[in-house]
């Protein structure tokens, strides 16, 4: 694939690559790095797969003056199953640290099962973001949350400097690596030419993102990071909760929140949001959420997901918090399904869905499947309540995991739906006091005597009653915090 300047109009459209117009964040990626390159470090094989481990070196992200760590590096595994059958890779995008750096001697547990189960080269890439980073020699240390946050102020503060902004390097450094499996193949040799790209939380983020910079993403697989449609997802959090999940503590901690609604937040929308991409992310998407997310509401959906082109697949994970604890085969084995399904260029189920809010007050959802797609071999409704009157709150956590005070035990309860003529319908009304929330959620074997390649997709989520308890938080939404 050529990738290029976004800035070349005439050269973009003699190829016919269709983009907007250039962002921040495509010529942040685009812009040459002479620091890239990649060495073997390390090979190792066993019965199904042979593994090769990069140390990659994707960019340098500004300079000493600005941070301790401006040269970014990581290890990427690349994982060769015994038998190949496809020029698509699956590539994992996962964090971790760059201290006491040493190279893995294993192949991490999910790209391994997906290396092992699915006849394609895997990868998994790590240290995305590279961290802890200490910005401006100020003795603080910063990780994950604690190290996005504090770029985001740096560009309210300095809204003509978007370099700062960590989604840059984070996305650049996944392109580097899709340019380092392609270069590392012709000495093996294999071939790949595209590849279906997933990453959980931030590492979601950047799939949304990579995925909108880099047509060799043809599958994108966001999980648990609902973000599109940025100021007013997270303005929704407010009007539910009347206040902020302690997950946002580090935004809290930056006064981030105070600028929510103001044009400089607008300016970060416009270079990170993946809603500003929507154009481009037409590839096939499988996005996938939790219903007791401590980040996102389970109606965090509704804010992009009817709006997205092109095929798009959701599923709502129920009885699962952030990080997806205990759900982690089911989800890993989706996936591979779904990639599997793309490679094989089998038709992946499709139907329609409906929530409708009726005048008694309760709200009706019908899934429709579309007719020559396939028909699922089972349909559910998920259903919960919330434990309190007076906030629209499904987390499971509603403080940092510790006393049993944080757990608010809130079930998901499950009821098969009959199919009639592959119309499924069900109906909820509010409980005795807060608030439910049903979807459904329609199950795929992608060959009946293979039980272990199971899909899931849902509809968005209904809850009633259909209100929020309070109201928009309004110029500065930045008054204290849980």
């Amino acid at each position: 694939m050529l990738r290029l300047s976004l800035s070349i109009i005439v050269l973009v459209c003699i190829i016919g690559h269709h983009v907007s117009n250039s962002t921040p964040l495509d010529d942040y990626v685009n812009a040459p790095d002479p620091t890239y390159k990649w060495t073997l470090n390390n090979t190792f094989s066993t019965d199904l797969y042979t593994a090769h481990v990069l140390e990659l070196t994707s960019q340098t992200w500004m300079t000493l003056n600005e941070s301790n760590r401006p040269v970014w590096k990581h290890w990427l595994t690349i994982c060769l199953p015994n038998t190949i059958k496809s020029q698509t890779a699956f590539l994992y995008i996962d964090g971790g640290s760059n201290n006491n750096w040493s190279p893995p001697n294993s192949v991490d547990s999910l790209v391994r099962l997906a290396c092992e189960t699915s006849d394609t080269i895997t990868v998994g890439l790590t240290q995305i973001p590279n961290q802890p980073i200490m910005f401006n020699n100020d003795g603080h240390e910063r990780s994950e949350d604690n190290l996005i946050a504090y770029t985001w102020r740096h560009f309210i503060n300095y809204t003509n400097d978007p370099i700062w902004l960590a989604r840059l390097p984070m996305t650049k450094a996944v392109v580097k690596a899709m340019d380092a499996v392609q270069e590392f193949g012709k000495t093996i040799p294999y071939v790949v030419d595209n590849f279906v790209v997933a990453g959980a939380s931030k590492r979601g983020w950047t799939t949304w993102t990579t995925a909108a910079v880099d047509t060799r993403v043809a599958v994108a697989v966001p999980i648990v990071m609902p973000i599109l449609n940025l100021t007013a997802n997270m303005g929704h959090q407010w009007q539910a909760y009347g206040n902020w999940s302690f997950a946002l503590e580090d935004y809290l901690n930056e006064d981030i929140m105070a600028y929510l609604n103001s044009p400089q937040m607008q300016d970060l929308a416009d270079i990170v949001d993946p809603m500003t991409y929507i154009d481009r992310l037409t590839m096939p998407k499988y996005v996938i959420c939790s219903t007791g997310d401590e980040f996102f509401l389970p109606d965090s959906p509704s804010f992009f997901f009817s709006k997205l082109l092109g095929e798009k697949h959701l599923r709502l994970v129920p009885n699962a918090e952030h990080s997806l604890l205990g759900h982690q085969d089911d989800i890993v084995m989706g996936v591979v399904t779904m990639m599997r399904m793309f490679i094989k260029n089998e038709p992946r189920p499709e139907f329609n869905y409906a929530i409708v809010y009726n005048a008694n007050g309760t709200a009706t959802i019908t899934m429709t499947v579309t007719p020559g797609t396939p028909v699922p071999y089972k349909v559910k409704a998920w259903h919960a309540s919330t434990e309190s009157k007076t906030r629209r709150d499904f987390r499971l956590l509603t403080c940092i995991p510790g006393p049993p005070t944080c757990v608010q035990p809130i079930f998901w309860l499950e009821q098969e739906v009959p199919n009639i003529n592959n119309v499924y319908t069900y109906t909820m009304g509010p409980p005795s006091h807060g608030w439910r929330g049903f979807f459904l959620e329609a199950s795929y074997l992608e060959d009946p005597l293979q039980q272990e390649y199971i899909m899931k997709y849902t509809s968005e989520v209904a809850i009633v009653p259909n209100v929020l308890p309070f109201p928009p938080c309004g110029d500065n939404c930045q008054p204290y915090k849980e």
